[in-house]
């Protein structure tokens, strides 16, 4: 290395060195100033390097002579923030009790009473209205068995019937028919027919041929067959309106209640109206002004009713009929029971003079309790799935009476059915029993029998009429079922 070449060596700073005490200076920074400007360190060189360390590649120490800035950070603006915080819960709690209040108003809870009941009926008509009875024929063919202990009737037992029927009201055909057997065997197989606006009867082994009885007038039977589901349906959603906007909210007297819901007592909010002969007036007053201004609701109820368009509002205008206290009914009290923070209807009561009637929806089962001479009547409707059972329970005469219906559809698709109503009852440690077991087809035909060699019934003789007579008669003579019959006609002697 040239003697002549000045080397440099970078010693470490030290603020203590520097007469800088850090502590203080970042106190001061703070306390007088933002922005801190720091002088230039001043380089100190040696000539010589120490002993211990080792010499190295000139190197110059530059600082910045840029000045540190040092900002604050700006405080939050906490009673901002929580004074929003505030307001929206205030919100959401204040619209919450405006929609308690208003689902929890007598008017709320009366509509809503009135609307889910009619809800209920029109999604029981849904099914029906999948087929239009006007334009499809309907039949309905049972088989009926019966099962009892009761020694008057213990006959029954080995009787079974089958029972059928059918209508086309578009090409206005009928059938009906009868078979009665007993052990297997039959006694009585009769089949009728209506078609081209004649009747046809034909008894199964006892003549040969169908007869045909003759003309028959069945325009009577074929009168309402322009009436729909909708019309039914139509007509009471208008009833059911007109009955809402008739009501007087502040004639209802809201309380608190307890009743008996699952086995258990519960609290729910009570609504009494008492239904006098000033609130029947202005009810059929309003039915009857809604009924004369709607021309689709005259033309409607006439297709039902079978009366002229012109005669319903004559009627509807006739005001002297509001006068007449023939049309009206005794008072009635009618009590609503409901529950929970979206109010639901869980019991009913009506009651006048003559009635007292009570309802109560459990989460299982509905069950409608009244009088009859004296004792409850207490009936149990329950549904699961396609399963609808029901139990009605009583006591006559000092005796338990205990009646179970359980009827089951099936629906294999959209034009046939199929199920089992069974019906059993006990009484006074007697039981009887009936099962039926049913089928219903949509679009068979209807009374699809040849009848050009049909037997005209004048042409019949006497004598073959007296054979079938007395073909008949020899076979139910002979039977159980006929004995059994005869044993319960009371004795005219």
């Amino acid at each position: 290395m040239d003697n002549n070449e000045k080397v440099f060596e970078e010693e470490p700073l030290n603020s203590s060195a520097l007469g800088l005490d850090v502590n203080e200076g970042e106190n001061k920074v703070e306390e007088t100033s933002t922005t801190v400007e720091v002088q230039p360190e001043e380089v100190v060189t040696s000539s010589e390097p120490d002993a211990d360390e080792k010499p190295v590649e000139e190197e110059q120490i530059v600082q910045s002579e840029e000045p540190v800035i040092v900002e604050e950070k700006p405080k939050k603006k906490k009673p901002i923030l929580l004074i929003i915080i505030i307001l929206v819960v205030l919100a959401v709690v204040g619209t919450g009790v405006g929609i308690y209040l208003h689902l929890n108003s007598t008017k709320t809870i009366v509509t809503n009473v009135v609307n889910n009941l009619y809800d209920k009926f029109a999604s029981n008509v849904e099914e029906v209205k999948k087929f239009d009875i006007n334009e499809e024929s309907i039949s309905l063919d049972t088989d009926i068995s019966f099962k009892t202990d009761i020694q008057n009737v213990k006959e029954l037992n080995d009787v079974k019937l089958n029972l059928n029927y059918g209508i086309d009201l578009k090409n206005k055909r009928m059938e009906a028919g009868l078979t009665i057997d007993e052990n297997s065997k039959e006694l009585l197989s009769a089949l009728g027919y209506i078609l081209d606006d004649n009747m046809y009867v034909l008894f199964k082994d006892m003549y040969p041929s169908l007869i045909n009885i003759g003309k028959t007038d069945v325009s009577q039977m074929f009168t309402n067959s322009n009436v729909t589901v909708e019309d039914v349906e139509y007509l009471l959603k208008e009833y059911k309106n007109i009955f809402i906007n008739s009501l007087n909210m502040d004639d209802f007297e809201k309380s608190s209640a307890t009743i008996t819901l699952n086995g258990k007592e519960e609290s729910v909010t009570k609504l009494t109206y008492v239904f006098d002969t000033n609130k029947q007036k202005t009810l059929t007053s309003n039915m009857m002004n809604n009924a004369s201004e709607s021309n689709e609701f005259i033309d409607r109820l006439s297709k039902i009713s079978g009366t002229s368009s012109s005669d319903l509002k004559s009627a509807f205008k006739n005001t002297d009929a509001l006068d007449s206290e023939d049309i009206y009914t005794e008072p009635s009290t009618f009590i609503i029971y409901v529950k929970g923070l979206i109010p639901e209807l869980v019991g009913m009561d009506i009651s006048n003079d003559e009635t007292n009637m009570q309802i109560r929806m459990n989460d299982n089962d509905t069950t409608i309790t009244s009088k009859y001479n004296g004792n409850d009547v207490v009936i149990t409707i329950k549904e699961e799935n396609d399963v609808m059972k029901l139990n009605l329970t009583t006591v006559v005469e000092s005796k338990d009476l205990n009646i179970d219906v359980e009827m089951t559809k099936n629906k294999k698709d959209d034009k046939n059915y199929d199920g089992v109503v069974k019906l059993s009852a006990s009484y006074n440690k007697q039981n009887f029993e009936i099962d039926v077991n049913y089928k219903m087809t949509i679009g068979k035909k209807i009374a699809n029998v040849d009848v050009s060699k049909a037997k005209d019934a004048s042409t019949i003789s006497q004598i073959e009429l007296n054979n079938i007579q007395q073909k008949i008669y020899t076979n139910l003579q002979n039977s159980k079922l006929y004995k059994m019959i005869m044993s319960l006609v009371p004795s005219h002697e």
